[in-house]
């Protein structure tokens, strides 16, 4: 009997240490296998062209994108060979004209139904032979007692709107008051504000944590680097001059460069052509092991602490 309990247990550990290595190997694969992505661009004359593809867990996940001028843009994203985006509906597309077809019919009825008993409301009119009572001059002789009336009422509507004028007024004044006077109070907060900031920025604490966070800064932009840059330009402006300007100005930038950069100018015609290629990957590893670094240094957390 505690051969056979002995046994179970054995197979249940087992059972856990492989679910245990299975997670184990999702998260390392998720965390070190990279973002690949790959970017080509071309330009010639008023044509321009673009391709994106981008993979993810070996295979597993891939994206492509395609775009060109006068066109709309086309991509998709795979689980290996099965296409999770777009997605095809021409069912759903039959089912919407059969129903726009139903819908017709019932239409129609609906207008030959309004037009007969528009008919038939018309046919029911008043006679031809009848005169028409015209109200207007009953109204005009109930109107002359009540515009006397209305004459002797306006004496007192006047002093009452000239009171009611004043007391906006005095509102308005007091109104203009408060915001004056709050305008006053919060250039007094933003003074106190703009000193505790100066003092934050000069304290020794917070120039440790902006050089260890410029420190941080620097491996997140290699880490991001792509392996591959390679740019093929060639341009030109009606004055040669401008021309000659622009690519003196790239002569100062260059030596902060990377990758396979070309310029070339042209000095006789107006264009603008050229092509390019970006490569690249990035591990998600790289963000985690940053953002653990800041959380574990103690004067980003004195500094949080301080805000919070």
């Amino acid at each position: 009997m505690a051969g056979i309990i002995l046994t179970i247990l054995k197979v249940i550990g087992i059972i856990l240490l492989v679910l245990v290595g299975l997670v184990l190997l999702v998260a390392v694969a998720v965390l070190v296998c990279p973002v690949k992505y790959h970017v080509r661009a071309s330009k010639k004359a008023d044509e321009i062209k673009v391709h994106i593809q981008g993979s993810y867990l070996f295979p597993l996940l891939s994206f492509s994108g395609c775009y060109e001028s006068g066109k709309d843009m086309v991509y998709s994203l795979k689980l290996f060979f099965l296409t999770l985006y777009p997605q095809k509906d021409k069912p759903a597309k039959k089912r919407k004209k059969t129903a726009a077809k139903s819908q017709k019919p019932k239409k129609q009825k609906e207008l030959s139904k309004s037009k007969r008993m528009d008919a038939s409301e018309e046919d029911t009119s008043t006679p031809v032979g009848e005169k028409v009572i015209e109200p207007e001059r009953e109204h005009k002789q109930l109107k002359q007692p009540e515009t006397v009336f209305n004459e002797k009422l306006k004496e007192p509507q006047k002093e009452k709107e000239q009171i009611h004028f004043i007391h906006k007024i005095q509102a308005k004044l007091l109104d203009v008051k408060e915001k004056v006077q709050r305008f006053w109070d919060g250039m007094k907060k933003l003074l106190e504000n703009v000193k505790e900031f100066r003092d934050f920025i000069s304290s020794q604490e917070t120039r440790d944590a902006l050089k260890f966070l410029n420190e941080q800064r620097k491996y997140i932009f290699r880490h991001l680097k792509p392996s591959k840059v390679s740019i093929s330009l060639r341009y030109g402006f009606e004055d040669p001059a401008l021309t000659g300007e622009v690519l003196a100005a790239y002569s100062c930038i260059y030596p902060f460069l990377w990758g396979d950069i070309l310029v070339e100018p042209d000095f006789e015609q107006v264009c603008l052509d050229g092509n390019g290629e970006l490569k690249g990957k990035v591990r998600l590893y790289g963000f985690l092991l940053t953002g653990w670094r800041c959380y574990r240094h103690e004067t980003i957390r004195k500094i949080i602490e301080k805000v919070m």
